[in-house]
């Protein structure tokens, strides 16, 4: 994983939405480009609150995930909700993933919620659909 950018900065209104959070809060931001086999796969923003992501540094996120940092700075994963939906690619990101602005990508989006139910992460990542793919296992309720 490549890190890309790593700062505190104020929240964006629809980032902050979705962290239940007031809008120009203080979160840690990062922007990751992901490699298989030298080809990238993706390119990932995240959100976290910021009292939640100084336990760790951006030197740490190339190599450990960031869920895993977390949890080792304490916090207590509890669940997600993501949606996954196509985008075009745009200019700032088609580049780092090897395409042209306006190429189709999987947009997964991504709140994940403490044992509380605290929002503590938001993630947006772009996947190129040549090199990803999701599967599911549905089985019926009773």
């Amino acid at each position: 994983m490549e890190v890309l950018h790593f700062a505190y900065s104020a929240l964006p209104a629809h980032v902050a939405a979705e962290l239940d959070l007031e809008p120009g809060t203080e979160a840690q931001h990062a922007r990751r480009l992901r490699r298989l086999d030298g080809l990238p796969l993706f390119h990932l923003e995240s959100w976290v609150p910021a009292d939640l992501g100084r336990g760790y540094a951006a030197a740490a996120l190339a190599r450990t995930p960031m869920l895993r940092l977390m949890q080792e700075a304490g916090v207590r994963i509890g669940s997600a909700r993501q949606i996954v939906t196509a985008t075009a690619a745009p200019p700032e990101v088609s580049g780092a993933l090897g395409l042209t602005p306006g190429a189709p990508l999987l947009d997964v989006r991504r709140r994940v919620f403490d044992e509380d139910g605290r929002a503590v992460q938001y993630i947006r990542a772009l996947h190129r659909p040549d090199l990803y793919s999701y599967e599911m296992e549905l089985t019926p309720r009773a």
